[in-house]
């Protein structure tokens, strides 16, 4: 039976709305997008796949669709409705959450005591958990147990209609911090790729792990084929020109290893110049990496030696993917992400020529925290030629 769902997205909408779709595509299920915003996308299918994702941050489902019109009168009135979808045994601890484009915290604090009043006449003893702004995070959610002490309830107000609905699952924020503070090699100089968008990255291909192989042409510390293994992929393979990236690799993935020890995958690395890749005498299904990001640069860079990073980046990626290419397999999808640049309050980026072999299905995706200089542009490209 078809259910509608609502993905709470991550700071990262346009990303987090395409690692969704992507998912549904790759586990081969039906679903029908129904709405959206910058917090929240919802659609309709008869699964979720919120345990592949890493860039949502709650699953809720839908209970009940309002129209605009005087819409918030209409949820102060359905302080009975909500009390039965939270009401259990023992002491109920609800919360709930609003997401719109107004601040609605008044809203929330008002219906939440009218859920409480309810609950009272019943002769349940509630704790009702109030969110510092609109929302509750994930970790209040998880730390307070409300999903299985109670519940959280959802209000999203998109510019078509009122949802409301219960929060299914939260993000395991604990497994993410252990899989990226917890590893026993990191290299800030290099580039700290979090494993969050390698996940992310790794999903976007669309592919569904089972019997594909999988390269990581600029492997560093070893993130993507960590998550790669995490979402079911078991066949991968890593190169770098640094020896010291295959060293700290293969540490990660032995500590991975340990960490998960039901999460089986083999791994293969190899010191090797991304511009001689094929020398490896391998194809592959699936390229998933975050390039070279360019030498580090300090706050307060001129636009000149910017400039320069980018033509000089710019060279070395028509090259790269010229090479990349050569052991993508026909019908292969590689994910790569490549710098940009934020300066003066514009985005730089580089104007890179993707060979013939390639086909671009999508490259306006971005990655960038706000104190960055540096964020990642990524492209989805598929090994193909195109016909007239």
């Amino acid at each position: 039976m078809k259910k509608i769902f609502g993905y709470v997205l991550g700071h990262q909408p346009k990303l987090s709305i395409e690692e969704i779709k992507s998912v549904y595509i790759s586990q081969r299920l039906e679903f029908e997008p129904k709405d959206d915003s910058r917090e929240v996308f919802v659609l309709e299918s008869e699964s979720d796949v919120f345990h592949r994702l890493a860039g949502s941050i709650k699953l809720f489902e839908v209970k009940k669709v309002l129209s605009l019109n005087d819409w918030r009168p209409k949820v102060l009135g359905l302080e009975e409705e909500v009390a039965d979808w939270i009401e259990k045994e023992g002491k109920i601890v609800f919360g709930i959450s609003a997401y719109s484009a107004k601040n609605e915290k008044k809203l929330v604090i008002n219906l939440g005591k009218k859920v409480k009043e309810s609950l009272r006449a019943r002769g349940k003893n509630s704790r009702l958990i109030i969110p510092k702004e609109d929302d509750l995070s994930s970790v209040s959610v998880d730390k307070n147990k409300m999903l299985s002490k109670g519940g959280e309830v959802i209000i999203f107000a998109s510019r078509q209609k009122v949802y409301l609905g219960l929060t299914l699952k939260v993000q395991d924020f604990e497994m993410f911090a252990k899989l990226d503070y917890g590893r026993p090699k990191i290299d800030a100089v290099s580039g700290m790729l979090p494993p969050k968008l390698a996940q992310i990255m790794v999903n976007l291909t669309g592919i569904h792990p089972k019997g594909k192989n999988l390269l990581d042409p600029f492997v560093g510390s070893g993130t993507v084929l960590q998550q790669a293994a995490f979402l079911g992929f078991n066949d991968l393979t890593g190169s770098d020109i640094s020896e010291k990236a295959i060293e700290d690799s293969k540490t990660n993935l032995s500590w991975f290893k340990n960490k998960l020890p039901d999460i089986h995958f083999k791994s293969e690395l190899y010191k090797k110049d991304v511009l001689k890749i094929a020398e490896l005498g391998k194809s592959f299904d699936v390229i998933v990496s975050e390039g070279y990001l360019g030498p580090p640069l300090k706050t307060g860079v001129g636009v000149d030696e910017i400039q320069r990073n980018v033509r000089e980046l710019q060279l070395f990626y028509e090259k790269a993917f010229i090479q990349i290419a050569k052991v993508l397999k026909m019908d292969g999808v590689m994910v790569m992400a490549i710098p940009f640049f934020w300066l003066q309050n514009r985005e730089i980026f580089l104007e890179v020529k993707i060979p013939d072999t390639l086909r671009l299905i999508k490259k306006d995706l971005k990655y960038k925290r706000p104190d960055q200089i540096v964020g990642r542009q990524i492209f989805i490209l598929k090994k193909g030629y195109l016909h007239a």
